[in-house]
């Protein structure tokens, strides 16, 4: 037979405040902020290892890329602008007649977790803010 066990939880409350008093005091512009200079980790390397072709185009090709579908969630990327760079694709997978150059995915590769780093510390500069202002 199972002995019956009561628990009790106090503070539940003050907890939800100061939770919705945190997630108010993150400003999207500040979220946003810590993306980008995440993003840009990895975007320099990108153009670092990017080949210097004759006009250049995909060493300026490489940006960070902001996304604002959702202004509650904003975030951002390191891409390759296609409109500068079309041939980017094939330089970084090869085709049937010329080997892969890749400088994309590498740069992903060695600097992902750099990055991820950089903005779990930003987010956490913002936590610290928010709970001082409490």
């Amino acid at each position: 037979m199972a002995n019956k066990v009561n628990i009790k939880i106090e503070g539940l409350k003050e907890l939800e405040k100061d939770f919705k008093r945190l997630t108010k005091g993150f400003k999207p512009a500040e979220v946003q902020k810590a993306a980008v200079d995440s993003a840009e980790i990895i975007r320099a390397d990108a153009e670092r290892r990017a080949p210097l072709g004759p006009t250049g185009n995909l060493k300026k090709s490489n940006i960070v890329k902001t996304l604002d579908r959702n202004k509650k969630r904003p975030s951002a990327i390191a891409a390759v602008d296609r409109k500068v760079a079309p041939h980017a694709h094939l330089l970084e997978f090869g085709t049937s007649k010329m080997a892969a150059n890749p400088f994309f995915r590498p740069a992903v590769e060695s600097q992902g977790n750099r990055a991820a780093e950089n903005f779990r510390t930003g987010l956490e500069k913002l936590v610290k803010k928010a709970v001082k202002s409490k």
